[in-house]
């Protein structure tokens, strides 16, 4: 049995997102605002392996960081003029993945799929 499709799909967005949240301190440089985006960056990247190496726990808490990383960054997004420029792509890829995860837990459908 291997991951279903749409849960690969969000795991692999998940992990390029992440390592683009890592980075942003190399970029942007260290200030206050970068260490914790940076933070969630390894957190989505942790969650993004465990996703892909099929662990259905992973799916829970995926759901709830990035959650919980969208409402942050759309607060701080909303509540300031200076935008770095991956907060939006950030925003969107969350808006994309959050639904995806929490279809799969509200739904109970499996994670895995049958090989074709």
């Amino acid at each position: 049995m291997k991951l279903n499709p749409i849960i690969s799909f969000a795991a692999l967005l998940l992990g390029a997102s992440a390592i683009l949240h890592i980075i942003m301190p190399l970029i942007h440089g260290t200030y206050e605002s970068t260490i914790p985006i940076a933070a969630f960056g390894v957190i989505y990247l942790v969650l993004s392996l465990f996703l892909l190496k099929q662990k259905r726990w992973a799916l829970y808490a995926s759901a709830i960081m990035t959650t919980i990383g969208m409402s942050l960054a759309s607060m701080v997004y909303l509540q300031t003029a200076d935008h770095f420029p991956l907060d939006l792509p950030f925003i969107i890829v969350d808006i994309i993945i959050v639904p995806i995860f929490w279809f799969f837990i509200i739904t109970k459908k499996p994670i895995l799929a049958f090989k074709n």
